[in-house]
């Protein structure tokens, strides 16, 4: 895929997140506030975690982020609140075997539904990464297929992990007691 300097960049060339697109001060336009964003991003993380643990259980749904490599700083993911498209968005800044980058999720208030979307480190749109039309209850999913599975069967997933890592690594994560012969 390729980074297209389309919807996010504003005309001096710089990126989307370099820019304060809230409107603060008109109490008519709160639409635009930062506050609203940030209200937004909360409720779409929420989703996120409540479709993880739908989809994965709820014993698997933490392992799932994790597997994105999500940047934490004390236990909290890293992430920003923008505004993407003309939409309120919250942006994950995950190191995934398919991607590497940050994975944008705005809902788009009209349809309410979310628009998902991955940006390089520089936060320029991959073409051809935006989905539109997504349910809260198919954002880890979709965002799992984005950041980390990609189109690949369980075993084929299974079978890459386990020749990135340390075999005590995967055996701790399934539970498995490796003997060394």
């Amino acid at each position: 895929m390729n980074a297209t300097k389309g919807a996010n960049e504003n005309g001096n060339g710089m990126s989307q997140s370099f820019v304060n697109p809230f409107n603060n001060n008109d109490p008519e336009r709160y639409w635009e506030s930062r506050d609203y964003a940030m209200n937004i991003a909360a409720t779409a993380l929420r989703q996120i975690f409540g479709s993880l643990a739908e989809d994965f259980g709820k014993e698997h749904w933490v392992g799932v982020i994790s597997s994105w490599g999500c940047v934490t700083i004390e236990g909290k993911i890293v992430h920003r609140v923008l505004r993407w498209r003309e939409m309120p968005a919250i942006a994950l800044r995950v190191h995934g075997y398919e991607h590497d980058g940050w994975v944008i999720v705005s809902l788009n208030e009209g349809a309410d539904v979310y628009e998902v979307e991955l940006a390089d480190e520089q936060f320029f749109a991959i073409e051809g990464s935006r989905h539109e039309e997504v349910y809260c209850d198919m954002l880890g999913s979709l965002i799992d297929r984005l950041v980390e599975t990609g189109d690949k069967t369980k075993a084929e997933y299974d079978a890459q992990i386990k020749a990135s890592y340390p075999a005590e690594c995967f055996a701790k994560e399934h539970g498995v007691q490796v003997v060394y012969l």
